[in-house]
């Protein structure tokens, strides 16, 4: 049986902030044991260590054709594109930065992450940190693979094929369920419909403002926009201290306007986020488990 800790609900919530916003807030504290709600199903064909690493996004060479013989989709050159600026905190053309962001996700076909998520969940803190990958058009389909580690615990793997989940397991076994199945125990993992994730950002209640480059990010230039809004608008609630509270998401962006980097900062509900998104579109192979 397999343990989802709280890091799985926080790596959605990671994942989905850097497009989608906070869709995944309300399960940070309802993961853990599955219980009787799904049954491990352990894949007749690869097996791991236990607590090993879930396998090494490589360069490989990619093929053509899925294996039904269908063609994978041929993305166009990435090139650069004109993001909107303004004066330091002063707030850009939303609609023209939405429009540049949109239209250059669809050549962004795969891309590496790690960063480290900090929650805050009954008055205990954890640090975790998170490595992995996506490809958005792998051969088996959406493909998602990501580990996560915490001190003192062991990791925790899965890989993600469409809607269906493989859970590197304590015996060592790969575990497959399905989103809904994970749904149903209050288990939620995030998606990958890039587009329509950052249509999805520019529909969230709150402010945007330019902040500059983000010199923090590395030797590549990025240009950080900041999402700042209400933690009542966030979660739909209408309390007093959650129309107070304050969420900031900061998201960078390179010159082919590529997510870069994604800072989340929620104080009120225990969470904060810090992702750096690389490697775009080297031909990442994630095996699968079989």
């Amino acid at each position: 049986m397999t343990r989802f800790p709280a890091a799985c609900a926080a790596l959605a919530l990671a994942l989905a902030v850097s497009a989608s916003g906070c869709s995944v807030l309300d399960v940070a504290t309802r993961v853990g044991d599955l219980g009787a709600a799904v049954r491990p199903r352990p894949s007749s064909g690869a097996t791991a260590q236990a607590g090993a690493p879930s396998p090494a996004a490589t360069a490989t060479a990619t093929p053509s054709v899925t294996p039904s013989g269908r063609p994978i989709p041929t993305l166009p050159p990435t090139v650069e594109v004109a993001l909107p600026k303004a004066d330091i905190g002063g707030e850009p053309d939303v609609e023209a930065l939405r429009r540049a962001l949109v239209e250059a996700s669809f050549a962004v076909r795969s891309a590496a992450f790690h960063g480290t998520i900090t929650t805050e969940i009954r008055g205990t803190r954890h640090l975790m940190v998170v490595s992995g990958g996506y490809d958005r058009h792998a051969p088996e389909g959406s493909v998602l693979e990501a580990e996560l580690r915490v001190a003192g615990e062991p990791s925790f793997s899965f890989i993600q094929v469409d809607d269906t989940i493989h859970v590197l397991g304590e015996d060592g076994y790969w575990e497959t369920h399905t989103a809904q199945d994970l749904a149903r125990a209050g288990v939620m993992l995030p998606q990958l419909d890039y587009a329509a994730d950052l249509n999805r950002i520019f529909t969230m209640p709150g402010s945007w403002t330019y902040e500059g480059s983000d010199e923090a990010s590395g030797p590549v230039p990025l240009e950080r926009y900041r999402l700042t809004m209400s933690e009542a608008d966030l979660m739909g609630t209408t309390t007093r201290a959650a129309k107070k509270n304050r969420v900031v998401v900061d998201y960078s962006f390179d010159a082919q306007g590529r997510l870069g980097r994604v800072v989340f900062a929620a104080p009120s509900v225990g969470v904060s986020v810090d992702m750096i998104y690389h490697r775009y579109n080297e031909n990442l192979h994630i095996e699968v488990p079989r």
